[in-house]
């Protein structure tokens, strides 16, 4: 199944009047189509929004969610390994933003919304595709470090900082939204 926000994306919207899908995306045209499918390209608007409402029925906000011509792609929930670990953003997912008992959350639903939740500390990223609650899977987004698990130590910077500036940069993230983003 696809979720309704990759159908979105990647095949145009109806809309009652129009005799045809909108389109809501245009991927890089890797210099083919000329000058009108790069305009479409360049128009596309990717934005970062912060202390996002998920939830009429409860109070709490995610960190940030990204959106690709206004339609969210990810959510995010953002630690600092000095207070909490990446394992609190991860129970926090489970825990206060169960899709189950929020029944108003359209941007947590796995067929509605966003597409990929991440959970971010300043050492780790994992991601999840589709949340289930406790039931929640959250997979390693890491670089790798040894030969091991989670990411190398960075002098200057934070040591996730390739997920904002590679994964999350505008050309990457329109090519993973476009072709690679699936919800499990």
């Amino acid at each position: 199944h696809r979720s309704g926000t990759l159908a979105a994306l990647r095949q145009g919207v109806l809309i009652r009047g129009v005799s045809r899908r909108v389109q809501m995306l245009q991927p890089c045209p890797h210099g083919v189509g000329g000058e009108a499918l790069l305009a479409k390209y360049n128009a596309n608007r990717l934005r970062v929004l912060t202390e996002v409402s998920f939830s009429d029925a409860q109070r709490g906000r995610l960190d940030l969610v990204l959106t690709v011509n206004g339609i969210p792609t990810a959510t995010v929930e953002l630690k600092l390994e000095q207070n909490q670990s990446v394992e609190a953003a991860i129970q926090q997912y489970k825990d206060d933003r169960n899709v189950g008992r929020l029944s108003n959350s359209l941007i947590l639903s796995p067929l509605e919304g966003a597409c990929v939740h991440f959970a971010v500390s300043d050492a780790q990223v994992f991601s999840c595709g589709w949340l289930r609650g406790a039931e929640s899977h959250f997979l390693p987004f890491n670089l790798g470090k040894d030969f091991g698990a989670g990411n190398p130590v960075k002098l200057d910077g934070y040591a996730t900082d390739y997920l904002w500036n590679q994964v999350w940069s505008p050309d990457s993230w329109i090519e993973l939204c476009m072709y690679t983003i699936k919800v499990n």
